[in-house]
């Protein structure tokens, strides 16, 4: 019975001994992990001040420049006046927009970019007049609306899809 108890408060030191070495091992961790890094602050705080060489601008192949030109003059490119402008060709057809959208990929050097426009329309012929009324406007398709309504201007039981692309330069013309 001795041995017994003996053995039994030798295997409980040694948990013990673990217990501490283990919470010894993850303080040296933490304090290894706070040293790293304050020296790698104090690395980049000496890097940052340090003066940086001048950096010679890459030379562009023809493609890359007719891309980066291409995103340039999307960048630059008058979006609110021509969201606006695509509103009111619509609304002038007698159409309430429903969804607007466009793709740049589809652009090119004199082209512009491929809009997809939703709305819902009274009649065939307002879908396709608005169609007609925008620059390369063509209709995409025509359905039913799954919940056709009424505003002061009539019922609207129909919805249009319409794709438009005009170019650059008619897009950056002064909206009226």
């Amino acid at each position: 019975m001795l041995s017994v108890l003996w053995l039994a408060d030798q295997a409980d030191q040694l948990q013990q001994r673990q217990a501490e070495a283990q919470a010894q091992l993850q303080r040296l961790a933490r304090a290894d992990r706070q040293v790293r890094l304050e020296r790698a602050v104090r690395e980049r705080a000496v890097g940052a001040s340090a003066p940086q060489p001048a950096a010679s601008a890459p030379v562009l192949s023809p493609a890359a420049a007719d891309e980066a030109v291409a995103m340039l003059r999307a960048l630059a490119f008058p979006w609110p006046d021509t969201l606006r402008r695509m509103e009111m060709s619509a609304s002038k057809a007698g159409a309430v927009m429903l969804s607007m959208s466009t793709s740049l990929d589809e652009a090119g050097r004199t082209a512009g970019p491929t809009w997809r426009l939703q709305a819902a329309v009274p009649d065939d012929a307002a879908a396709l007049g608005w169609a007609a009324s925008l620059p390369a406007g063509r209709l995409i398709t025509r359905a039913s609306l799954a919940t056709p309504f009424s505003t002061a201007h009539g019922p609207y039981g129909l919805k249009a899809e319409v794709q438009a692309q005009p170019s650059w330069v008619s897009l950056m013309e002064a909206v009226p």
